[in-house]
């Protein structure tokens, strides 16, 4: 079975059906001919939405493992990020250490 390309007001070339293994969509796109569409300020979520609707239950939920995976490597940055400074701050005594009290009595002045 294929599934639509996108958008939907554009048939344009038919892809074909997103299973498992394929668990990162780049090599997807790669191995199947697929092109990975990129969203202009005009487009909507709204639009994106309508797209992942006409999808079947197992591609939405390829797309639903793509959207998660992406989200814990965001998270997981971030705390990289936000340790590394951490560490920074440390090294140059610009952090301090304490309980709750002593922080919210340094907060109240």
């Amino acid at each position: 079975m294929k599934t639509p390309a996108f958008p939907p007001s554009n048939p344009g070339p038919q892809l074909p059906r997103i299973t498992p293994p394929d668990t990162r969509f780049p090599e997807f796109c790669a191995k199947t001919g697929a092109v990975l569409h990129t969203f202009s300020g005009t487009s909507s979520l709204n639009t994106v939405l309508e797209y992942v609707d006409k999808l079947d239950i197992e591609d939405q939920q390829y797309v639903q493992e793509i959207i998660r995976s992406r989200l814990i490597e965001k998270r997981r940055s971030a705390i990289v990020l936000r340790a590394k400074q951490a560490k920074t701050a440390c090294k140059k005594n610009q952090s301090r250490s304490g309980t709750a009290k002593d922080l919210l009595a340094d907060l109240n002045g």
